[in-house]
């Protein structure tokens, strides 16, 4: 895997990829930059192919779909491994709860990671990070994103769904508790999980490997459903099957939003940025409601 490919065959070599709005395209091959506009840095000369990654043309994907699935469940597994010392020596409480869900997120993520970095090279290009210049309006759109998604969600599909779930089941449906009830250092590990460590492992999982490997291959549809399912599962919490059910289906169509998001945009730091606006704003119910 020297190659940064998994030694299966490769799809077509000229398949259809996905703008990168957040980079400006390249001027037409033979055509100079409009009057008083640099021409982008590392254009190539006239009749030579464009490099990837540095002028908006966005490097595919040379991971499968499968593989990332593997590394992260791996992930998952070391992750609980790693996190076990913090329950041996704090115990269950609340606190040390939430911790063990931050390394338990923190290390699939440091390996999907090392796995990108060393057998997937242009990996950042594939799944896309905005310009230095470009990064605050990028998550500044996220934040925006963000919040209208929580409301659409919130007040739209949850409600739908809620309705849905009461009349099959015939009890009252509301989505379990995600986090216990917290106070002080709790807090802190639920301010972390959810603002910083989710949002940016998810999204790096979720949207930048499964999706973005996916839709490299297939179609928009697919790669959205499958990583909005696969978001859905994850986010599993035991209680009566109506309640729970009920948030992984809103998770779901959180997820297809998110795929939505990421794919108009082009690069994960925006959809970092919905994600984290997202959180906050359900965690800051959470803790004003106990």
């Amino acid at each position: 895997m020297s190659d940064g490919s998994s030694g299966f065959p490769q799809p077509p070599e000229e398949p259809w990829v996905p703008p990168r709005p957040d980079v400006p395209p390249p001027p037409a091959s033979g055509m100079p930059a409009p009057s008083g506009m640099p021409a982008p840095t590392g254009m190539p000369a006239q009749g030579m192919p464009a490099p990837t990654g540095s002028d908006g043309v966005r490097p595919r994907s040379t991971w499968k779909w499968w593989e990332a699935i593997l590394v992260f469940f791996l992930g998952l597994i070391l992750g609980g491994l790693v996190a076990t010392p913090i329950v041996l020596v704090f115990g269950t409480g609340n606190a040390p709860t939430v911790a063990t869900n931050v390394v338990g997120e923190v290390v699939p993520g440091a390996l999907l990671l090392l796995w990108l970095r060393t057998y997937h090279k242009e990996w950042k290009g594939a799944i896309g990070f905005p310009s230095r210049e470009r990064a605050p309006g990028e998550i500044a759109r996220g934040i925006g994103f963000g919040l209208v998604l929580y409301i659409v969600i919130a007040f739209g599909v949850g409600a739908i769904l809620t309705v849905i779930f009461e009349q099959a089941s015939g009890k009252n449906a509301h989505t379990p508790q995600q986090l216990p009830s917290l106070s002080g250092i709790g807090i802190f590990w639920a301010a972390l999980l959810a603002l910083v460590v989710a949002p940016m492992v998810e999204e790096l999982f979720f949207r930048g490997c499964l999706f973005r490997s996916l839709r490299d291959r297939h179609s928009f549809p697919l790669a959205a459903i499958v990583s909005a399912f696969s978001f859905g599962l994850v986010h599993y919490v035991p209680g009566p099957w109506q309640d729970t059910v009920l948030l992984m289906t809103i998770m779901v169509f959180t997820g297809l939003g998110l795929a939505w998001f990421y794919d108009r945009r082009g690069n994960i730091v925006a959809s970092m940025a919905a994600h984290a606006t997202f959180n906050l704003i359900g965690l800051i119910l959470i803790l004003s409601t106990r």
